[in-house]
C-alpha cells in the first residue's frame, strides 16, 4: 500500500478521532484504540464478500437463462466491475450487465449492495494505482496537473460524496507534496476546452428544465 495513504489515514482520520497521538513523527495508541473492533471488521468484510458473491452469481444465471451460455465468468465478472466503475468503457457484456441491473434495481436491497460494491472497487482501485507521493520531493522544477470535467464535477460534489471525498483525498496529498517540497509546485488547472464543455452541459441541462417546466 503507497505510503502516501497511509500516511494520510494516520493524519487524518486515527490521529483526529483520538486513537492515535503522534509525536515528534511517532504514532502511538490511546486507550480508545480498540483490537476487538477486528472481529466485527471480519464479519463486515465476510458479509461483503458473500454479497457480492451472491451479484456476480446471479449475473452468471441471468446471461445463461437469456442465451449466453459459453459467457466466461471471470471475463463477466470483469466486465460487471468495468461496468460500475468505468462506464465509459465498452465491453462485451456491457448491455446484458445492464439490462439485469435494471431488472433488478426496485428489488430491496440490490441498490445498496450494488452501491458497495462500487465504493468497493473505487477504493480498491485509488490503493493499487495511487504512486508513492513522497518521491515527489525529489523532482525539481513545477508540475502542472491537467483536469478534465469529470474531475471537476468531483471537486464540486456533483457525481456524489464518494466521489468528492477521492477528490478532496487527492487535493489533500498534493497540498502536503507542495508544503514539503523544496523547488517547484504542483498545480491544478483545467483547458479551456474543458470549461466551454462544462458551461455547454448546465446550458443544456438549463433548457432542459425549463422545457419540462421544472
Amino acid at each position: 500500500m503507497p505510503e502516501a495513504i497511509i500516511r494520510s489515514c494516520l493524519k487524518n482520520r486515527l490521529v483526529r478521532t483520538g486513537l492515535l497521538t503522534v509525536k515528534n513523527g511517532i504514532y502511538c495508541v490511546t486507550e480508545s484504540f480498540k483490537l476487538s473492533n477486528s472481529a466485527e471488521i471480519d464479519a463486515d468484510f465476510e458479509k461483503s464478500r458473500k454479497e457480492y458473491d451472491e451479484i456476480i452469481g446471479r449475473l452468471y444465471d441471468y446471461c445463461s437463462n437469456n442465451g449466453l451460455l459459453d459467457v466466461n465468468k471471470l471475463a463477466l465478472e470483469e466486465g460487471f466491475e468495468n461496468y460500475l466503475t468505468r462506464p465509459d468503457k465498452n465491453t462485451q457484456h456491457a448491455i446484458t450487465i445492464a439490462r439485469f441491473i435494471v431488472e433488478h434495481e426496485d428489488e430491496q436491497g440490490f441498490k445498496d449492495k450494488l452501491d458497495n460494491i462500487e465504493e468497493g472497487l473505487i477504493l480498491y482501485t485509488g490503493i493499487r494505482y495511487s504512486p508513492d507521493l513522497s518521491t515527489l520531493g525529489n523532482w525539481r522544477g513545477d508540475l502542472i496537473i491537467f483536469l478534465d470535467a469529470e474531475h471537476l464535477f468531483s471537486a464540486t460534489g456533483l457525481n456524489g460524496v464518494l466521489y468528492k471525498s477521492l477528490f478532496d483525498n487527492f487535493n489533500d496529498l498534493i497540498n502536503d507534496v507542495n508544503r514539503n517540497k523544496k523547488n517547484g509546485n504542483i498545480t491544478l488547472r483545467y483547458l479551456e476546452e474543458t470549461n466551454k464543455y462544462i458551461e455547454a452541459f448546465f446550458y443544456a441541462a438549463k433548457k432542459l428544465s425549463n422545457e419540462k417546466g421544472v
